[in-house]
């Protein structure tokens, strides 16, 4: 298999977390940033459904970013390849639960940012930081591992520390001092020696999102 290409604009938003999975997994890849000028004329034709991400393997276009995160995933052993259905269902159900908290983070940042429309802040203050956010404190506590599901890193927490990296941009890093242990995961993953060499190196991003 020749190393696989990743497009993606250059912004974290919904593009994020399969850079993380590479990062952490050890998996190589090229990361594709794609300027916003360019993709309507360049790339836009190319992908499966006229939308990033897209991953390219062997020639082959895939397209949505949660399949291509546990393709990547599993070849990081970041997620399971095998087992118990039920098992596998432990990791999907707060995966799908993470990125559905992501998608309204990124709705109101690219309302900000993008179309200059702030008001829609407050209301993720509402849907997110009072009704998720204390979620993400509860599964912890449940799981009491110090990550989100089984005893060591996986896709699950990379997915929260994606999220949680948004709203420590968004009202810093006190803002976690109402969630100890979410504050606690989200120093752990940081300090992991893929993910902060990642993060040090990752390009500025076009916008902050």
């Amino acid at each position: 298999m020749s190393k696989p290409v990743y497009y993606y604009f250059n912004l974290r938003a919904r593009g994020e977390l399969p850079r993380l999975v590479a990062a952490a997994g050890k998996v190589e890849i090229e990361d594709k940033r794609i300027p916003f000028s360019e993709w309507p004329g360049q790339y836009k034709s190319k992908t499966p459904y006229g939308q990033l991400s897209a991953l390219v393997v062997d020639g082959h276009w895939y397209a949505q970013k949660l399949a291509i995160t546990l393709f990547l995933a599993r070849k990081a052993g970041l997620y399971p390849t095998s087992g118990n259905p039920v098992d596998i269902l432990k990791y999907d159900h707060v995966l799908n639960f993470t990125e559905e908290v992501l998608e309204q983070v990124v709705v109101a940042l690219v309302d900000k940012h993008i179309h200059n429309k702030p008001e829609k802040l407050e209301k993720l203050k509402q849907d997110v930081l009072d009704a998720k956010i204390p979620i993400f404190e509860k599964l912890l506590t449940q799981n009491g591992t110090g990550y989100f599901v089984g005893d060591k890193l996986s896709v699950v927490d990379l997915s929260a520390f994606d999220v949680t990296e948004h709203l420590v941009d968004l009202h810093g890093k006190a803002y976690l001092d109402s969630y100890p242990l979410l504050k606690a995961h989200f120093d752990r993953v940081g300090k992991n020696e893929n993910i902060k060499k990642y993060i040090a190196s990752r390009p500025a991003p076009e916008y902050n999102l």
